[in-house]
C-alpha cells in the first residue's frame, strides 16, 4: 500500500522512490473499500486549477467518470480506477485524447464484485507513441492493440490471453518486461524488442517454453521465473551471458545447474526449483545465494552459500531509470 502525505490541502500518494501521485476523487466521497483515502473536500473545477497552476505530472483518479481529463493535459502519468458509482462500460475517450502520457495504468473490471468492465484500445492513444509505461490487468480480453505502444519501455501486464507475445509486445526499445497469471505457451514475439533487460515471469501457468530468451542474450540482466510449473527445459539460460540476477522458484525441477558456468556476470541467484543432480557448487562464485528450501540431496546447504546484506544485492535492473524500477526489485 502507498503512503499518503498532504501538499497544499491535497492528498498525494507516494509510490516507490518517492514518486508522488495526486490523488482525485469525488467531492465529498470516500473510498468505500480502502480506508487511507479519506472525505475529498475539493471539486473537479479546484483539482483543474490546482493541476494546472502546479503543473501536476501523476494522478490516481477515481472518479465517476473521466471528463476531468479535458481540462488537464499537463498530466503525464495516470492510474485510473473506476468508481463504485461509475456506469458500466464507462468512457476512456478523454484518456484517449490526452497529448502528453508517459505512464499509465488503466482498469477495466470494476465496481462491487468486478460486475462492471469496459474495453481498453491502446492503438487509440493520441499518446500511444510517447507512451513509456503502461501496465494492466486483461482479465475478459478487454485489452487491445498494446502493440501498438511502439515508443514503450515497460509493459507490466497480468491476466492476458493468447498462444504468445506477438498482439502485446509492440516496441523496440522495450527493456522490462512483467507478465503476471498469464496465459502465454511460448514468448515468441519478444523479440521486437532488442533491448530487454529486466523479465518477470510469475505464475504463467500455461508457458512451456522460454526458448525465445534467446533473443535477448546480448541484453537481459535480471530474470525471475516464478511459478510457471510446465516449464521444463531451461537450457536456454546458459545463453543469457550478461545475466546478473536469476531467480527459479516455485514447484518443479531443473536437471543441474551446470549452465551458471556460462554466466560470467552472475552475481545474484535465488533458487527454490529442486536440482535433480544436487550439486550446488556452482553457485560458490557468485554474490549472494538464496535456498529455497534445503533438500536432503543437495551437497550445499544454505549456510554453506554465499551471503551479503539485502542493501547490497544485484537485482538487474540498477540501469532502468528509477521511476520504471520495482518489477523485480524492492
Amino acid at each position: 500500500m502507498a503512503l499518503l502525505t498532504n501538499k497544499d490541502g491535497f492528498s498525494y500518494s507516494i509510490g516507490k522512490y518517492m514518486r508522488e501521485s495526486l490523488i482525485i476523487m469525488q467531492k465529498d466521497r470516500s473510498f468505500t473499500f480502502d480506508r487511507r483515502y479519506h472525505i475529498c473536500p475539493h471539486s473537479e473545477d479546484e483539482f483543474v486549477a490546482y493541476i494546472n497552476h502546479k503543473k501536476v505530472k501523476d494522478a490516481e483518479i477515481i472518479l465517476d467518470d473521466f471528463s476531468i481529463l479535458d481540462r488537464c493535459h499537463v498530466l503525464e502519468g495516470l492510474y485510473l480506477l473506476p468508481s463504485f458509482e461509475a456506469p458500466n462500460h464507462i468512457s476512456y475517450e478523454p484518456v484517449y485524447r490526452m497529448p502528453n502520457l508517459r505512464k499509465l495504468e488503466p482498469c477495466m473490471v470494476y465496481g462491487e464484485n468486478d460486475r462492471r468492465w469496459t474495453e481498453f484500445d491502446c492503438a487509440r492513444l493520441e499518446s500511444a507513441h510517447k507512451l513509456e509505461w503502461f501496465g494492466a490487468d486483461g482479465k475478459k480480453n478487454l485489452l487491445k492493440n498494446v502493440y501498438a505502444l511502439d515508443g514503450l519501455k515497460s509493459l507490466l501486464i497480468s491476466h492476458c490471453r493468447g498462444e504468445n507475445l506477438k498482439d502485446y509486445v509492440g516496441s523496440p526499445v522495450l527493456d522490462t518486461l512483467e507478465l503476471l497469471r498469464c496465459g502465454m505457451k511460448t514468448l515468441d514475439g519478444m523479440e521486437t524488442t532488442r533491448q530487454l533487460k529486466v523479465l518477470n515471469l510469475v505464475s504463467c501457468s500455461k508457458l512451456e517454453s522460454i526458448e525465445a530468451l534467446e533473443s535477448a542474450a546480448e541484453t537481459l540482466t535480471g530474470l525471475v521465473i516464478h511459478g510457471c510449473p510446465n516449464l521444463k527445459d531451461y537450457s536456454v539460460l546458459s545463453k543469457l551471458k550478461k545475466l546478473k540476477r536469476l531467480s527459479l522458484i516455485g514447484s518443479g525441477n531443473i536437471q543441474s545447474l551446470r549452465f551458471l558456468e556460462q554466466l560470467p556476470e552472475l552475481k545474484t541467484l535465488l533458487l527454490g526449483k529442486n536440482v535433480l543432480d544436487g550439486d550446488l557448487s556452482y553457485c560458490d562464485r557468485l554474490w549472494h545465494v538464496g535456498l529455497y528450501p534445503n533438500r536432503r540431496h543437495y551437497n550445499r546447504k544454505s549456510d554453506r552459500l554465499p551471503k551479503h546484506p539485502k542493501d547490497e544485492h544485484v537485482y538487474g535492473d540498477e540501469e532502468i531509470e528509477s521511476w520504471r524500477r520495482g518489477v523485480i526489485s524492492p
